[in-house]
């Protein structure tokens, strides 16, 4: 029986348009070098005078300005959500603030996440303290917990090592210190934020660790109407000078001796962050209680022209700094130079949003200083340079005809031919179709983008990363395979059989509608769809591409398939049409992956006991009233980023060797404040009961799991009635909670 399939006209008919023939092109391009030629020595570039610089430097400096406080706002208001995080962690008991573990490993996180912090800490009312620190130069993390000893301001202190290891950091030792001089309760960050509800912000001052420039926010916790302690955030500003010095060019020259600079001030002068990190130091002082102090240096301290430019520009122009609202701009002749500067200023944190309005504790002002010669001095030597190059154009304009050929013909085709390089890496997306005025290339093109179009359709009958894959390595398409590390993914469709009967072939079309929307997710997050059989998909992650995470994309995947299948639903519900539910099932493991068939036919394909496990989770979903139900190895490879209960202990059908099961519930990366997964405690502790065959404490905890998480939980609901079935009719000696799976 033959299978008549209609094809579709994908390719758009090509407007005509204006063409001509390659010799009469080159004509037409001589006449137009002519022409520009006299339009060149007519109009010569003395025309565009540089009587509006003024007004272009400061367009500029201005857009400087914001970009620069485009970059450095976002650290600090990044430090204000992710304490606003910490607090409704805390107080929604997410993690516990006195467990040490779960307080360690959320800080260590959230430190991991948020490396341009220094220091992420937590201050108790007892004095204790405890929190992750960021040590830049070793690429290291360190948790500390000080525990006050109640004598001197001395506390104990104890260090968890975190070294960098494959892009992560990894517990690597402990250390110990007895009588630490550490008293948080006296640190200012402590002391200036339990007298507020809302954030505030430290002073800068020198942190005794690196010797840098910094300074801390910080905002209280209270829980039950209580003071529970003091979150802070610390960060250096070394790497807002580093970000300076890298990244703003003021001049168009790499000579930074013939640039402007970028500098960041505060109201009282001090210079907080330069182009120069080596300017940004501390001097020595004594204040009025006789105690020796520590602070900034002001801009007149600084021996440096720029700095002393945008010193006397204050002063002389009496621009007020200590309340500037707007960008505000004045030009100084500094007499030691000889040079006019440009000096503007502006304030680093405006149009804040409530969220952020902590922020107008900090008084810092961006400024430039740029001498006026940068520009002047490029516009006269590019004029000089314009009448150089006309002068050359018109000595070698005789000979320019040579060139005349490569540029009508040879340059398209070589274009032309660039893009059979993506035909040949199967990119065929990337195919354009490339006009031109020679009638010639234009035929070339139009045929080339024809064949494109017949790919596209071949395409969609294999997978096209294999075809990639094989390509680039040069490898011949034949039978064979290789043992690989996978996750593979099975889904089928609830009672489609049943549904089927019912609708008929109306169904066809809200299947395609199913299928094209969880092959888009599985293709989305890099997977390989191994099948469709009938209602059901194979799909597998880790080749022919290797994906180190792939047990983590194969998740990901499952979980968005079920969240864009329930949005179907609700479509699908207004329109008058079935109602469809997926249960998945996944599993990781060594398989043989490779390609299988005859010689005329191969299909790229996964064998092995792995993949059969995740065949049989799929259909476990029915006995559980599960959705997505992982396999241990699975929940092992992706437990850090996913959310997942184990539900049972099973032996498969066609198995003996038990196997931990896992509902697949959230992706951490989802995880919103008001979710709380506490529920899943109690039912793993029943489930554990369970097995020690102490049937009404389990029953018990069962039972709380299922209060908790405020909705019907069926595998905790057959769990119980297991346990008061076996309360009656203990099971035999050697049962070990073990589920065999009698059928599949």
């Amino acid at each position: 029986m033959g299978l008549l399939v209609k094809a579709k006209k994908t390719g758009k008919k090509q407007k005509k348009s204006f063409e001509i023939r390659i010799q009469i092109g080159i004509i037409w391009f001589l006449f137009l070098v002519v022409v520009i030629l006299g339009s060149a020595i007519h109009f010569p570039w003395q025309n565009f005078s540089t009587k509006n610089i003024s007004t272009l430097v400061l367009s500029l400096n201005e857009e400087i300005i914001r970009g620069v406080n485009s970059e450095i706002k976002p650290l600090f208001t990044n430090a204000l959500l992710i304490m606003d995080v910490i607090q409704n962690t805390f107080e929604s008991s997410i993690v516990d603030i006195n467990n040490k573990q779960e307080r360690e490993q959320f800080y260590l996180s959230l430190l991991k996440a948020n490396l341009d912090f220094t220091w992420i800490s937590f201050g108790f009312p007892n004095g204790d303290f405890f929190g992750a620190q960021y040590d830049r130069e070793k690429d290291q993390i360190k948790i500390f917990n000080r525990i006050y000893t109640g004598v001197d301001k001395l506390s104990t202190q104890y260090i968890d090592f975190y070294t960098k290891t494959n892009n992560d950091y990894k517990y690597y030792s402990s250390s110990i210190d007895e009588g630490y001089p550490y008293y948080s309760i006296e640190r200012s960050w402590y002391d200036k934020a339990v007298k507020e509800i809302t954030p505030v912000w430290t002073d800068i001052y020198k942190f005794s660790t690196t010797g840098n420039a910094g300074l801390n926010t910080a905002v209280s916790l209270h829980m039950g109407g209580e003071l529970v302690g003091i979150i802070s955030i610390a960060f250096e500003l070394k790497d807002i000078s580093v970000y300076l010095g890298n990244e703003i060019k003021i001049g168009g020259t790499n000579d930074t001796e013939k640039q402007g600079k970028v500098f960041i001030i505060n109201k009282r002068n001090q210079l907080i962050a330069s182009q120069n990190p080596e300017e940004i130091q501390f001097k020595t002082f004594v204040n009025e209680d006789g105690i020796e102090k520590k602070s900034l240096r002001e801009l007149n301290e600084i021996e440096n022209p720029y700095t002393m430019a945008i010193n006397n520009s204050i002063l002389k122009h009496e621009i007020p700094i200590d309340d500037l609202k707007e960008f505000t701009y004045e030009k100084y002749y500094y007499p030691e130079t000889g040079e006019n500067y440009f000096t503007t200023f502006m304030p680093a944190f405006k149009n804040l949003s409530e969220a952020h309005k902590s922020l107008r504790q900090l008084d810092w002002i961006i400024a430039t200083s740029i001498p006026d010669s940068i520009y002047l001095g490029e516009i006269a030597k590019n004029s000089f340079n314009l009448l150089i190059f006309l002068l050359i154009l018109l000595i070698v304009s005789s000979v320019f005809f040579l060139f005349l050929t490569k540029a009508f013909i040879a340059n398209p085709i070589l274009k032309i031919s660039n893009q059979f390089t993506f035909i040949k890496n199967f990119d065929l997306a990337n195919i354009v179709y490339m006009h031109s005025y020679i009638k010639e290339v234009n035929i070339l093109s139009r045929a080339m983008v024809q064949m494109t179009h017949g790919l596209l359709s071949f395409q969609k009958y294999i997978p096209t990363e294999l075809v990639k894959e094989m390509i680039s390595q040069g490898i011949e398409a034949e039978i064979g395979g290789e043992e690989r590390e996978l996750s593979i993914f099975f889904s089928d469709i609830v009672g489609f059989t049943n549904v089927f009967e019912k609708e008929g072939n109306k169904l066809i079309h809200q299947l395609g509608e199913y299928l094209s929307e969880m092959s888009n997710i599985i293709l989305n997050q890099k997977g390989s769809i191994d099948k469709y059989i009938g209602d059901s998909i194979m799909a597998f992650w880790g080749a022919p591409i290797k994906y180190k995470e792939h047990a983590v994309l194969c998740c990901r995947a499952a979980v968005n398939c079920q969240r864009v299948l329930a949005s179907l639903r609700s479509q699908w519900s207004d329109e008058g049409k079935p109602l469809l539910f997926a249960r998945i099932g996944i599993n990781t493991g060594t398989v043989v992956v490779g390609n299988v068939g005859s010689i005329k036919r191969l299909n790229y394909t996964v064998m092995g006991d792995p993949v059969n496990l995740s065949s049989r989770l799929e259909s476990l979903n029915k006995a559980y009233k599960t959705e997505i139900l992982i396999g241990q190895s699975t929940y092992e490879k992706a437990k850090n980023e996913i959310i997942a209960r184990k539900i049972d202990t099973v032996a498969v059908y066609g198995k003996t060797v038990k196997e931990d099961i896992y509902e697949l519930l959230l992706m951490k990366e989802d995880l919103r404040v008001t979710d709380d997964f506490e529920w899943i405690k109690y039912y793993e502790k029943a489930l554990n009961l369970y097995k020690q065959r102490k049937w009404d404490n389990a029953i018990n905890l069962f039972k709380k799991a299922i209060m908790k998480k405020e909705q019907k939980d069926y595998p905790a609901m057959l769990f119980i009635l297991n346990c008061k079935k076996f309360k009656d009719n203990p099971p035999p000696p050697d049962w070990d909670g073990t589920r065999i799976m009698r059928r599949k």
